[in-house]
């Protein structure tokens, strides 16, 4: 609302401030926008009307609406500025909803009207004034130039300087809050306001605290850093902390720390920096905050290890592992050598070649920030060569494969491991060429000749005599064995049908030579009685 009081004072202030003052915020409460209102839980409610008569009627400020208190304590509908003062206490606020700013200003003053009888004694009644600058999350009282609003049952007025209340100047958010408290006891009229000005005065502050930042962000302990500082306005001074929250002070040690380029003293601990930035008679403004990390001396190590161990077979190799520590953040550089000479690099290294009693040791170059030295040199490793147990033999006896003697074998058909070969003996069921492999005594292997098995042999006893052909391989030259009852004609084919020998009467046992055959495969013809069976052998030259 307008009143003729406000307009006064308003146009008094302006007046006296023309040159260096500026409305900040004004409000004569013509209706609630932008205040927050509460109640007490004993009825008493900040309200914005323009109730003035009523039972008890509140002084008239020039009519028109204002902020306060009232509690219909009679039932007669009057929201006038009274309160529930028969022995029922409470407390409620009204609040600004939204921030102003006062930044740029270092002298505020804030003016209001109001009028408050309320009770003052051992047990009082009283308004009060309250500021927020984070938005309402605290709030601090305002104690000058009056702490507790009461006695005052004629409208008069307050007037606040950030002389008096510093934190009210150069503030990006500021809240204000009226308050009041009913101890159960006073008089009316209770805590009213209205005519509320805000008021600027002195030029706008231009210090702006900017962006700090480091180079290098991580030293070694005793090392040093820089702090610069970009996008400020002010004179500067540069801050320490060992948290970055708390427990800043002035720098001390290094160089420039007035300047937007300060050099750090020699660091032990990690250390948070940032830039104060003044101006006369404003508040400062901190940079953002950098911090400098310190690491601790490390010293670089190294060991080298063999797999599947430090012997190896003739022909062969191994495989060296690299296990450094504090080799950096990144990969460090390896250098292997053999007999003290460079051969590779690389985390791990297989020679082409080893000779007994080669001596195998590595280099290490870390790039950890605080090596000191920063190379290792690792353990060295002398290699023993263990010989090749000697090629193996394959040989056949009928259906049956034998390896020379070894510790432990492993037969393999057509490059594929049999399964369950692994005796030195193999009973074959399959044409194919076929290998041994052999364990010697110190773990290393060696595989044989390839050994081919064609046409491998069937069952030796054929009808319901037995007769026996062997070796089955041969090379043309085989015994056939008869049982003494059994004397049966024979005939001899090859896989074409052509007849190599016929009607040979076998008694119980004859050798039989092939002259000038073929490899291949040939078929015994057996005659008794009529009965006729065949047998399939193998020559094999």
């Amino acid at each position: 609302m307008k009143k003729l009081y406000s307009v006064f004072l308003f146009t008094l202030l302006a007046g006296l401030f023309a040159s260096a003052q500026t409305t900040i915020y004004s409000n004569n409460f013509n209706n609630s926008t932008g205040w927050s209102l509460t109640a007490a839980n004993n009825g008493d409610t900040w309200t914005v009307n323009s109730s003035y008569n009523c039972s008890e009627p509140t002084p008239n400020n020039g009519g028109g609406s204002y902020l306060h208190i009232y509690d219909d304590l009679f039932g007669d509908d009057c929201a006038f500025a009274n309160y529930y003062g028969l022995g029922s206490s409470g407390s409620a606020t009204a609040s600004m909803s939204s921030d102003i700013s006062t930044a740029g200003y270092s002298d505020v003053t804030i003016s209001f009207s109001w009028l408050c009888q309320g009770n003052g004694s051992i047990t009082p009644s009283y308004g009060s004034v309250w500021y927020s600058t984070n938005s309402g999350g605290a709030w601090t009282q305002i104690n000058s130039p009056i702490s507790k609003y009461s006695g005052q049952g004629t409208w008069t007025t307050a007037t606040i300087t950030s002389a008096a209340v510093p934190g009210i100047a150069n503030q990006a958010t500021l809240m204000l809050r009226f308050g009041w408290n009913n101890s159960g006891y006073g008089l009316n009229p209770a805590f009213a306001v209205d005519d509320l000005l805000i008021i600027g005065n002195g030029s706008a502050c231009s210090n702006v605290g900017g962006t700090a930042s480091v180079n290098p962000s991580a030293v070694c302990s005793g090392g040093t850093s820089n702090v610069s500082l970009t996008g400020s306005t002010g004179t500067i001074q540069w801050q320490e902390s060992a948290n970055g929250t708390s427990g800043w002070a002035n720098v001390t040690g290094g160089s420039g720390s007035t300047t937007n380029s300060y050099t750090t003293g020699t660091l032990s601990a990690s250390t948070y920096y940032r830039a104060v930035l003044s101006e006369a008679s404003c508040a400062d403004k901190n940079s953002s905050v950098a911090s400098v990390t310190v690491n601790p001396p490390v010293t670089p190590a190294l060991s080298i290890s063999p797999s599947p161990s430090d012997s190896f077979c003739t022909g062969g190799t191994l495989t060296f592992t690299a296990n450094p520590t504090a080799g950096g953040t990144s990969s460090p550089t390896f250098q292997w050598k053999i007999n003290n000479t460079d051969v590779a690099t690389g985390s791990t290294f297989s020679p082409v070649s080893l000779a007994n009693n080669d001596l195998v040791s590595c280099v290490m170059t870390s790039n950890d920030l605080c090596a000191s030295p920063t190379t290792a040199t690792s353990n060295t490793i002398t290699v023993h060569e263990a010989p090749l147990p000697a090629v193996p033999v394959i040989t056949q006896s009928t259906d049956t494969l034998a390896s020379s003697a070894a510790t432990t074998y492993q037969w393999f058909r057509n490059n594929s491991m049999v399964p369950g070969g692994n005796n030195q003996n193999l009973a074959i069921t399959q044409d194919g060429v076929y290998e041994v492999e052999v364990t010697g005594a110190n773990g290393c292997k060696r595989r044989s000749a390839t050994f081919n098995v064609i046409g491998t042999s069937i069952s030796s006893t054929i009808g319901a005599k037995g007769i026996h052909l062997y070796p089955n391989p041969n090379q043309g030259s085989f015994t056939i064995e008869t049982e003494d009852e059994f004397s049966p004609t024979v005939s001899i084919t090859d896989l074409a049908g052509r007849l190599l020998s016929k009607n040979q009467v076998i008694i119980n046992k004859q050798s039989v030579q092939l002259n000038e055959v073929a490899n291949g495969i040939y078929f015994l013809h057996l005659n008794q009685k009529g009965v006729n069976e065949s047998l399939r052998f193998v020559v094999l030259k």
